[in-house]
């Protein structure tokens, strides 16, 4: 509620649109979603919102006052986008309005991130470890590989990534080029047609490698995919290493 006793959320929608902008949304088929453009409304409302009853007793301010900004997808679509974000940044422009909407979007990587490092990734809450500076030291080491798996899924989301000597050495190189020879399907469909100096061509052949079935159709390689895949990929330098050292003195 607002001051006044009006609804915050209702208030806002009656406010004229700020702005419209465009957005590729990728494949994502565990939320039955699928890539398309969509068109998006900006609506701006500053407002004083009131102190919640149970609180009237503790000394907090009667209102606050904050800006609401809503991300409303418009035309006919399955599942629209429609966010309603709360700041207390100040927020004047379309330019102000689709900060905070870049804002709220990284902390998608935030939560990827700590999904990676815990249970279904590399399970940093099973550690044995007694010692917080210990597990302190172990999750900087993971923070490394943690960090070339977004890497990855950054690169599916832009449009090559970064140069794929940013990411992987040398021989990491060397295996994912033998490995995309081997991965690679008949079909067009299940080719890569990445750009090889690339780390979304890199990303393609870990995705192959963690269990993705490589269409576009199914959409890109999940985080805990790409964990699988570089797991993998560390099992195959290793035995390739293990090759060159057999039979030397």
């Amino acid at each position: 509620k607002i001051a006044g006793g009006k609804d915050l959320y209702k208030e806002v929608e009656e406010r004229p649109v700020l702005g419209i902008y465009t957005v590729e949304l990728p494949t994502d088929s565990r939320k039955d979603q699928y890539k398309r453009e969509a068109t998006i409304e900006l609506r701006l409302c500053k407002c004083q919102i009131q102190r919640p009853a149970n609180l009237n007793k503790q000394g907090y301010a009667e209102t606050f006052e904050l800006s609401c900004v809503s991300v409303k997808e418009i035309g006919e679509t399955k599942n629209p986008i429609h966010w309603k974000l709360l700041t207390t940044h100040q927020v004047e422009s379309f330019e102000e309005a689709l900060q905070i909407v870049d804002y709220y979007s990284a902390r998608w990587y935030i939560e990827q991130l700590f999904r990676i490092l815990k249970k279904q990734g590399f399970g940093i809450e099973s550690t044995e470890l007694e010692s917080g500076w210990a597990i302190r030291k172990l999750v900087i080491l993971q923070m490394v590989a943690v960090l070339k798996i977004l890497q990855m899924n950054i690169a599916y989301a832009t449009d090559e990534g970064q140069p794929i000597e940013e990411v992987f050495d040398p021989d990491q190189v060397k295996a994912l080029e033998l490995m995309n020879t081997k991965l690679q399907g008949k079909t067009k469909k299940l080719q890569n047609h990445n750009d090889p100096r690339r780390t979304k061509w890199a990303a393609w052949i870990v995705g192959r490698l963690g269990g993705w079935k490589g269409y576009d159709s199914q959409g890109p390689p999940g985080v805990i995919t790409l964990v699988r895949g570089m797991e993998r990929l560390g099992y195959i330098i290793e035995g390739m290493e293990l090759a060159k050292d057999v039979g030397t003195p």
